[in-house]
């Protein structure tokens, strides 16, 4: 089958916020704030949902260096320092983006004199970030992920159809993630009905990686199923390594985790999401407010399935879930 090429996570480091802004003459340049839970910085480059970012916005006639410009910052999974950040960019921007619930809920407490918008939210009148997603109020709109919690159940269902040996699988989530925290409650609401039983772990520094790796190995649990979370995404190489040494079959929620070695995911595209936010940023520049503007959702949902992985995991993928899938990588 034919490669797609398709987009993932941003890498990188923290960036300190550029003065560039400041300096550029009032009312040619527009400028735009963004904020990401991952990683860039000078000498790394952009990511995919950086570059996404920029092509929509060119596509709308606004190019960096020339009439807008773009002031990054990425936090690394520093969300300690969310207030802080968002708040210097509300002084010297014109409107804010912020990818991911932590950093929605951050400008959500923070931001009230520019507009905001969010995008890899999961349903953001349940979290709060607007009253509706017809009319949100206020000053947020966006782009919003999974919306459904049942969501989740289909990648458990997904998993089960690759190995049918599937006993009793682990699931990544993050308690600083709000998103997360329903998908949970959904999954244990619905235990009974389940296709196998499901551990939760609570995933929410970097460093919780170790001890949650240990106790799946000493509890013998034989799937991952990721629900989500900023540290699941931003450091999912860490469990894509892990499932390649121990042989165990996990799926994710976006198309990157696929593309750098995972064996499948099922959901929206990261880099489209956030891609999509910059046609917000250009209908507000042209004075629409964002009350006024829908939150768009995810309208396809993409499975991808590495078969590369698949055999290195020892597993045979049914013929028939091949020609459901979306995209192979051979």
């Amino acid at each position: 089958m034919k490669r797609r090429v398709f987009l993932g996570v941003i890498t990188g480091g923290l960036l300190a916020a550029p003065l560039a802004a400041e300096a550029q003459p009032a009312g040619k340049i527009y400028r735009v704030g963004y904020v990401s839970p991952g990683f860039g910085g000078p000498g790394i480059g952009l990511g995919p949902m950086s570059l996404a970012f920029n092509r929509n916005l060119r596509d709308n006639g606004l190019v960096e260096g020339e009439n807008v410009l773009v002031d990054r910052q990425f936090m690394g999974g520093r969300e300690d320092q969310y207030p802080a950040v968002l708040g210097a960019l509300e002084r010297r921007v014109d409107v804010i983006v912020v990818l991911g619930p932590p950093a929605a809920l951050a400008a959500k407490k923070v931001v009230t004199k520019v507009p905001v918008v969010f995008a890899a939210v999961g349903d953001p009148v349940a979290i709060g970030l607007v009253q509706s997603l017809a009319k949100p109020g206020g000053n947020f709109t966006g782009v919003a992920f999974d919306v459904s919690p049942d969501i989740a159940i289909k990648r458990l269902g997904l998993l089960k159809e690759v190995f049918p040996g599937l006993v009793r699988v682990a699931a990544l989530w993050s308690s600083h993630d709000p998103v997360g925290i329903p998908t949970l409650r959904h999954l244990e609401d619905i235990a009974p009905r389940l296709p196998v039983p499901v551990r939760a772990f609570d995933v929410r520094r970097p460093e919780d990686f170790d001890g949650v790796f240990r106790l799946i190995v000493s509890e013998r649990l034989n799937g991952i199923l990721v629900i989500g979370g900023p540290v699941n995404v931003v450091h999912q190489k860490r469990i894509i390594e892990f499932t390649a040494s121990h042989r165990l079959p996990a799926i994710s929620i976006s198309r990157d985790y696929v593309d750098e070695g995972g064996l499948m995911s099922y959901g929206p595209s990261l880099a489209d999401n956030v891609g999509h936010a910059a046609t917000y940023v250009v209908k507000i520049r042209k004075g629409a407010k964002p009350a006024d503007l829908p939150v768009q959702q995810p309208s396809k949902f993409d499975l991808l399935i590495n078969l590369k992985t698949a055999k290195a995991l020892g597993l045979t993928i049914p013929q028939a879930l091949l020609q459901r899938a979306d995209q192979v990588i051979e």
